[in-house]
């Protein structure tokens, strides 16, 4: 008789309450504080070890699209794409989003109850169908990923929330803080619903 894998569905709260879970997990681990911009390959590694691999691209047989990270739970490897991931924000990111299948999506996350695939790869956003099974993997990744590099707690100790944040004044400080690019650190003040002036991006809910 086959063991019935529990699928679950995370919510915000409780994907931000896993990355806090880690990160003491982690700090544990490395008996120090934890600074930022965190070492996510370093993260990886201690936290679970999983080995973070960087490649020129990724090549699947078969597969046609894109790869931009490919995490692989049975051989305890990620993968990321240079090609794809050329800047030091979006590579955190990739990265990053990676430990977000690996804790999240894993037989190596505690929980250790969610759906488990031999393998995920993780292609170019445009490519997936809203609302769909994988989309809403990709989704709940992505938002751990938001949270590991830019912890709101952080945030908050560097900004105050009833300020309007200049952007052309405090963009370099803080994506040099987060190791994260302007466009990421938009979005989470976006989501964080600070008022910030000039902008490069623009979001909707």
């Amino acid at each position: 008789m086959m063991k019935k894998i529990l699928k679950i569905e995370y919510t915000e709260p409780m994907i931000q309450s896993q990355v806090n879970n880690d990160l003491i997990a982690y700090q544990r681990i490395i008996k120090q504080k934890i600074s930022w911009p965190i070492d996510v390959e370093d993260f990886i590694e201690k936290l679970w070890n999983v080995e973070v691999i960087y490649e020129d691209e990724i090549q699947i047989e078969g597969f046609e699209d894109i790869i931009v990270g490919y995490f692989s739970p049975k051989e305890k490897i990620i993968k990321i794409s240079l090609a794809e991931n050329k800047l030091t924000g979006r590579l955190n990111f990739s990265t990053a989003h990676e430990a977000g299948h690996v804790s999240l999506h894993s037989i190596l996350s505690a929980s250790n109850n969610n759906q488990i695939k031999d393998q995920v790869y993780c292609r170019k956003p445009e490519t997936y169908i809203k609302g769909n099974a994988d989309w809403r993997l990709e989704w709940e990744a992505n938002t751990y990923a938001s949270n590991l590099l830019i912890p709101k707690i952080i945030l908050f100790e560097n900004l105050n929330p009833n300020n309007t944040v200049d952007l052309d004044l405090e963009s370099d400080y803080l994506t040099k803080l987060f190791g994260v690019s302007r466009q990421m650190l938009e979005l989470k003040l976006f989501k964080l619903k600070f008022k910030t002036k000039n902008n490069k991006y623009t979001f909707t809910k």
